[in-house]
């Protein structure tokens, strides 16, 4: 027998370093031994046999042109008695002067001639064989465009295959994709069943290939078209008529708001008309006691005084003429004090508007039946000034409809101060409105609107609740600016 001689091949060694593991083609993570035959291919032990890897391959997926790597396992399968090729001896592997590769393994060397392993081999035969939906088994007829139907609301769909090769069936290595879901190929290793969840509606078609021990991968890819079918909230029909209804209900509600918002404008004109004659009708009253009363009394104190200056030798004429112009100026002080509160109630500047409104309180209660109680809080400088007068004159309107209207025995005037708000509440044990409870001041009497229009101005509103015979309680809540 003669005996080769051997060749003791370095170990590659480059700048660049890339990790190579199962996930990029390997049968295992650990390489024992590694050596480069003749016709550029790498030779690595592994506990788990001989894999045989070209070294174009690794190339491309160096540079990122491959994903995964093809390679040839020997194992137990083909002939190694115990594929573990982990050894102590060193060195583990040569290769020799004919171009046969030795290999130290746990039983023993291990020859092998990389002449004898070729591409000439058959490419595997890809085959669909079932399609699962929900654990439900779906035989299929045939292959091809045939569509599979998925019914609606399938939770999972798994589609198994399978190869026939002429080398080693069980070492083949699939990749496969669902076109119109998977962007890619997935990469499937030695996994023969594909898996979806939740599948959106549409046409899909899946396809697989694979790739044999040898390397080869299969000429064409076996595929099977799938239709998942909607529910009937996920059809075209379906989502048209809910954006018709949801376009319908927002226009509806569009109109309804407009609707609203034009009848408050109505009704802003209307009270602004009704002020503005309210308005008018005050000058007007103003004007006639200016001239019937206040001038009247005015002409009076001159006619007085001259008479008073054309008996200077009369004194007691003089002082009955001067004692009438002073009972005339007083009556005229009144007068003129009464008709400027009514445009601005001066207990506001002299008292402060707290003890203004307590002032009309007790005054309303001393000039009707009613029992007053007020329980007030300190709001002399929560307002400005022209918001004193209209939330005075919204109190004042409040009881003056208690006095005029309510026919009550008792009422209570509140007001409460808080963070950023104040609270008027006026309430009573009369015979409360004819409508019953109210949450707003839409119809009634002048005077509510009064209250309403002069609160919203404060930037506020009016809740008023009533029941026949059971009172009436209004309450004005504002928000100070």
């Amino acid at each position: 027998m003669e005996i080769p001689s051997f060749e003791i091949v370095p170990a590659w060694i480059g700048s660049n370093f890339v990790t190579l593991t199962t996930k990029a083609g390997l049968v295992h993570d650990a390489v024992e031994q590694i050596i480069e035959d003749d016709l550029r291919h790498l030779w690595l032990g592994t506990r788990l046999g001989l894999v045989r890897v070209a070294i174009s391959q690794l190339h491309d997926f160096i540079e990122g042109k491959l994903q995964v790597i093809t390679s040839t396992l020997i194992g137990q399968d083909e002939g190694l008695l115990r594929p573990n090729f982990w050894t102590e001896y060193q060195p583990a592997c040569a290769k020799a002067s004919d171009g046969r590769l030795w290999f130290c393994t746990g039983s023993g060397i291990a020859i092998v001639d990389p002449r004898q392993f070729h591409g000439d081999a058959i490419a595997p035969r890809l085959h669909i064989q079932e399609i699962s939906i929900d654990g439900r088994v779906h035989p299929l007829v045939s292959e091809g465009n045939q569509a599979m139907e998925i019914p609606p609301g399938s939770e999972r769909v798994e589609v198994r295959y399978s190869a026939i090769s002429s080398s080693e069936p069980a070492q083949v290595r699939f990749r496969h994709q669902l076109i119109g879901y998977d962007r890619d190929w997935r990469e499937a290793g030695r996994a023969r069943v594909a898996s979806y969840s939740y599948l959106p509606p549409g046409t899909y078609q899946f396809q697989v290939i694979g790739v044999n021990n040898d390397a080869v991968w299969s000429k064409s890819a076996a595929t099977v078209s799938l239709r998942v079918i909607p529910s009937f909230w996920q059809t075209s029909l379906f989502r048209g008529a809910v954006v018709l209804i949801v376009t319908g209900i927002l226009f509806a509600a569009y109109r309804a708001r407009i609707a609203q918002i034009e009848r408050r404008r109505a009704a802003q004109e209307a009270f602004s008309r009704q002020l503005i004659e309210s308005q008018e009708q005050e000058r007007h009253r103003i004007s006639r006691e200016l001239h019937d009363s206040l001038g009247q009394n005015l002409l009076v104190i001159k006619n007085r005084a001259a008479l008073a200056l054309k008996q200077p030798n009369d004194p007691a004429k003089m002082s009955e003429h001067v004692a009438e112009v002073s009972s005339m100026a007083s009556l005229a002080i009144r007068e003129v004090r009464e008709i400027a509160h009514n445009l601005r109630p001066f207990q506001i500047d002299e008292l402060g508007l707290t003890e203004a409104i307590t002032s009309m309180v007790r005054k309303m209660g001393d000039s009707s039946s009613i029992v007053f109680e007020s329980d007030l809080a300190d709001i002399d400088n929560a307002l400005s000034p022209q918001d004193q007068i209209n939330f005075f004159r919204i109190a004042q309107e409040c009881l003056n409809n208690v006095v005029k209207h309510s026919n009550a025995n008792k009422s209570r005037v509140s007001i409460l101060r808080e963070l950023r708000r104040l609270r008027l509440i006026v309430e009573d044990d009369g015979r409360g409105l004819a409508s019953g409870n109210s949450a707003n001041l839409t119809g009634g009497s002048f005077g509510l609107k009064n209250i309403k229009e002069r609160a919203y101005t404060l930037g506020g509103n009016v809740l008023v609740q009533s029941s026949p015979r059971q009172g009436t309680r209004i309450e004005v809540e504002i928000t100070p600016s």
